[in-house]
Order: structure tokens, then C-alpha cells, then sequence
């Protein structure tokens, strides 16, 4: 079973940061922004960092917890 793929992004990602699977295992993955405290939604993988990565919709920005 995939769970990223490399495909054109509607948002852009941190440089390196293979976007997941809209239907995969890591997009129900969510953690609340450190600066906002709203739930982010995995939207990436950073392989070479072993991190994921996470959109807040209410900064509109990513972040990561490691």
C-alpha cells in the first residue's frame, strides 16, 4: 500500500516533502499547530528528516512535530 506519492501540489510543500495520499493512512493523521492550537492535517512526508509534515488551515502555514 502507497501512502505519498510525488504529484503536482495545489499548495506548495517544504522543499523535499513528498505529499501523501489524499485516500491513504497518513491524511486522517492530525496534530494540533504549536502557534495556534488548531488540528493540522498530515499532508506530507519529509523523508531525509523522518518527519511528518502538517497544513494549519488557521495560519495557513506548515509545520512539523518531531
Amino acid at each position: 500500500m502507497s501512502t505519498a506519492v510525488a504529484t503536482a501540489p495545489t499548495r506548495r510543500l517544504p522543499v523535499g516533502a513528498i505529499r501523501v495520499l489524499k485516500q491513504g493512512l497518513l491524511s486522517s493523521v492530525a496534530r494540533p499547530c504549536p502557534d495556534h492550537g488548531s488540528e493540522g492535517a498530515c499532508v506530507a512526508t519529509k523523508p531525509t528528516r523522518g518527519c511528518l509534515i502538517y497544513w494549519c488551515e488557521q495560519g495557513h502555514h506548515h509545520f512539523s512535530i518531531r
